[in-house]
């Protein structure tokens, strides 16, 4: 089936899985960047989707929701203004039975490749993917699925060492430096009729 390679325009993340797969549904793991899009913004490119989809599967899309995109609405089922971009890649077993990681690749907002980066849901995003038309015992469909990200706007969360992230501002007092040269480690004392808890 056919692919074609597109670029959304800068949107919102909205619960990405970049840094690591998310493995809840699928165990190789999936990465996801969907990127959620003013209508106006997102118009041109929801046209050439739709066409796209057409064209491979040979009936059009719903227009609402579909494998490519959905128009979102509030609590009330009215609409927000704002589309969002489904893209999302599966990791695949390799015939030599290693995992295929496609981790897609990111990039800051300079273009310096930051591999390691770990956006979270609210940070600044445009994402290169891959419409891939697929053909699968009958069924026909398009995904989308994410090759390269570039974060414009970084927004982090969850577990990280970063002081700020648990309501934290600098002050003065204590300093972790000033002590760092002073601490001397001292042997750890192991009971000699201490059990393994099976802990460790």
């Amino acid at each position: 089936m056919s692919s074609t390679k597109f670029t959304t325009p800068v949107g919102i993340a909205v619960f990405p899985h970049l840094n690591r797969p998310d493995t809840k549904f699928h165990d190789l793991g999936i990465y996801k960047a969907d990127v959620k899009v003013s209508v106006e913004e997102a118009q041109p490119l929801m046209a050439t989707l739709m066409a796209f989809f057409k064209e491979n599967v040979g009936t059009a899309a719903n227009k609402f929701d579909n494998t490519m995109f959905k128009l979102d609405t509030d609590e009330d089922g009215e609409p927000t203004g704002e589309v969002t971009f489904k893209l999302r890649v599966k990791n695949r077993n390799g015939r030599d039975g290693s995992v295929w990681d496609r981790k897609p690749k990111m990039f800051d907002a300079s273009l310096v490749p930051c591999p390691n980066a770990n956006p979270f849901g609210g940070s600044t995003i445009a994402v290169n993917f891959e419409a891939y038309a697929w053909n699968m015992s009958g069924k026909k469909g398009v995904s989308l699925q994410p090759v390269a990200v570039q974060i414009l706007k970084l927004k982090e969360g969850g577990n990280n060492d970063n002081a700020s992230g648990f309501g934290f501002t600098a002050t003065e007092g204590f300093q972790a430096d000033s002590v760092a040269s002073e601490f001397v480690a001292t042997p750890a004392v192991v009971a000699s009729d201490a059990s393994d808890d099976g802990d460790f």
